[in-house]
Formats: structure tokens, sequence, C-alpha cells
């Protein structure tokens, strides 16, 4: 009502025509924020309580500290943290989209037309990108605070907006979403002050995301996917103890105790097609803790050799092997991306903190954690979640191909 008297109303349908791309971004100020749960939580406007600041250029979303946070099918949502403030750092958190919610000042909507029509002037990325799909709790953190310690590469850690595209699959045309993918991948790409040379982009989505590999590597097939997983019962374990940090996963916990079927197709509905969940599975996350952790990595290993399977460009890299020999499996992976083998000493620095110090998953922080018991059950419902995933029971090994950061050649079976 405020904004109808106060001509905001007008100039907002004004900004949205195609003669309004010059003033087409609505820029408010956050008052207050909210997010149930920081990290499981979606992203976007609803995050914010904000008061109408002005409008201006769309060239505002060029400055560095101007980020995409989350994008649908008739908004892309920016948010604008203080000057200097580069949160794709991990010095501000380990998670991209986190940090974004913790330190903006300012958030920031265009029309999806006028998104397109900026992504188009950016136009696709000249340096190479990288993505990590991933099975959890398997180094892929690590790998990122490695990248940006190069000083040549800006890294993405579980940008929402990559997420975010993965819930209008079924409810939009196909050359739709290779749009909005491609122009989603043009903005997070455009060009920074700082660092003054980059040659790498890295993304690291959320784990178990796929759409890295069957919708972004659709539309930049030159970007290099690198999987990477750790033993499952190892993953089982640490992500145990990861998820009784989640209110969201507590709250599934508590609901599935009355209805645990019912809660697990809601929560199937939730986490969208993307997500390749079976009600099955999110009845397991929700009522065997230990078999939780678990899921992640049986879908990313499943996914991983039907990929394979359909000859598509991935490789794989695995925590043990890191843990074994950090030099060995970080100089595959510069020759497998074709990076500066100059940068590889920075790169190894950053190996040697804590990649999650900033977050509440931080090593000194699960290690007071105690995990459940491996049941008979919980052993039997592994077993069973492995079945459906296409893998073999837990004490069969995995056969893998592709698995570059083992020094040994061919076939590798992974725990």
């Amino acid at each position: 009502m405020l904004w109808f008297f106060s001509g905001v109303s007008h100039d907002l349908w004004a900004s949205q025509s195609a003669a309004g791309y010059r003033f087409g971004a609505q820029v408010q100020d956050i008052v207050y924020r909210f997010k149930y749960d920081e990290f499981m939580g979606a992203s976007g406007r609803a995050n914010f309580v904000t008061v109408h600041r002005e409008f201006v250029s769309m060239d505002y979303l060029r400055k560095d500290n101007v980020f995409l946070y989350d994008v649908n099918k008739n908004e892309a949502v920016f948010v604008e943290a203080e000057p200097g403030q580069q949160l794709w750092r991990m010095e501000y958190g380990s998670f991209f989209s986190v940090n974004l919610f913790r330190y903006s000042k300012r958030m920031i909507t265009v029309p999806i037309e006028h998104f397109h029509r900026f992504a188009e002037e950016l136009g696709d990325p000249t340096a190479r990108l990288i993505f990590l799909p991933n099975g959890g709790r398997c180094g892929s953190t690590l790998l990122c605070q490695a990248f940006q310690a190069t000083d040549a590469a800006v890294v993405y850690s579980e940008p929402y907006a990559l997420d975010a595209l993965s819930f209008m699959t079924e409810s939009l045309p196909q050359e739709v979403i290779d749009v909005l993918a491609r122009d989603i991948i043009r903005v997070l790409c455009k060009p920074v002050v700082s660092p003054k040379r980059v040659d790498t982009i890295v993304f690291k989505p959320k784990s178990p995301h796929m759409e890295c590999v069957t919708l972004y590597g659709r539309v930049f097939p030159n970007a290099k996917q690198i999987f990477m997983w750790r033993d499952r019962r190892k993953t089982a374990e640490s992500l145990e103890k990861l998820l009784r940090q989640l209110t969201l996963v507590q709250l599934g916990r508590v609901t599935s105790a009355f209805a645990g079927t019912i809660t697990g197709k809601l929560s199937q509905i939730k986490m969208g097609p993307h997500s390749r969940f079976s009600v099955e599975d999110v009845v397991d996350l929700c009522q065997y803790p230990i078999v939780a952790g678990l899921l992640p990595v049986a879908i990313i290993l499943s996914a991983y050799r039907e990929f394979c399977n359909e000859g598509m460009k991935v490789v794989a890299v695995r925590y043990e092997d890191i843990v074994a020999d950090k030099e060995h499996a970080l100089r595959a992976v510069f020759e497998y991306c074709n990076l500066d083998m100059r940068l590889l000493p920075k790169a190894l620095d950053g190996f040697l903190k804590d990649s999650q110090a900033q977050s509440g998953f931080a090593r000194t922080t699960l290690q007071k954690v105690k995990n459940s018991q491996w049941s008979d059950e919980a052993r039997k419902r592994a077993d069973a979640m492995m079945e459906r995933h296409g893998l073999p029971p837990m004490d069969v090994p995995v056969a893998c191909e592709g698995v570059i950061s083992c020094p040994l050649e061919g076939t590798i079976y992974s725990t």
C-alpha cells in the first residue's frame, strides 16, 4: 500500500518493460532476515524483510560485491554486501549461499527478461569451468579451498542459484531451462576486479545434486566434471554427525515418527525431481540416523557409474587418495583440468587448515558428536538402499573407472 501511494508501484511497473531496462533493478535495504535452517533452507526474497531504496541501472549488478542469490521463472534475486566483501571467498564461511544470507545488506530484484538481457551482455565465461559433484564429507570443500589459495580462481561452494533451476525442470520447456542454465552460469562468472587473473571458476553444488552434469554440463560441454566421494561407511558416520546439526533434518525425524511414508513423500516433493531420492530413502534418512549419511554417496556413486557407462566426460577423486598423497591427487586434478602447474604449491597450502572452520560443521565441533550404532536393522537398511541405487552391498567394493586421484590405473574398487 505504501508503495502505491509513494509511486514505487508505478516505477516498478515501468522498470519491468523493455524500455525500463536502464533502471530495471530495484534496490531494497534489508532490515531483517530469517531462515529456519541456514544450510538447508531455500534462498530467495522471502528470506528478507526489506524497504525500498531506489531503482538503478542493470550495470549496478556488475559490482564485485553484488551476487546472484536466487532465480525463478519471473525474476532474479541478487544481494549486495559491503564494498570490498567478496562473499565467495571462504574466509567468510564455507558455503556461498550461507555467506550471502548472513552478510548481505541489500536485496536487488530484476525481471527475468532483464536478467537474460544482462547475461547476454556478459556473454559466455572465458575462464575454464570446473564442477565438483560430490557425496558429502569427501574433501570437496577442502579442494575448493585449495583452488582459492591459488589466487587465480573464483570458487562458488554450494551456490543456491545452481540448485534453484532444478525445481523448475518439471514445469518449463527444455529450451527455456537450457537458456536459464546458460545465463545463471554467465552471471555467476561475471568479471571481478580481484583477483586480477581468473583462469578458473569452480562450482561445488550441494550434495548430491546432478544438474552440473545433466544440465549445466550440456550447456557448457567443455566444463570439467570431477566427482568426489569417500568410503561409504565413513561417509555415513561423518554425515550423521553433520545432520544432527541441521534443524530441518531434526524436524523431519520428529514428524516421521508419526507418519514416516507421508513425511517421505512430502520431503521427496520438496526436494524436487532432481534429488534422485525415493520415498524409502527419505524414510530411512529420518528414522535411521546412521543410514541417512549413506544416501548422498549412494546417489553419487550410482550416477557416476551410469554416466561412465554412457560415455560422458566425467572423472573421479576419492577422499582416501587425497589423505594418502595430497600432492599426487592435486597434481592429477591440475593435469586433468590443464591448470598452471606453477600454482600447485599455493594450492597445496590450501590443504593446511580446516576448510569448514567457519561453519557449524568444523572438525572440532563434529568430534564431540557420537555416532549411532550399526545395528542389524541399520545394516539391513543400508544394503537395501545400495540395492535401490544399483550398488553392491556395503561389504562389497564398488568398481569404478576414471579415478584420477589413485596412482593405480584401470578399474578402482571403492569401499
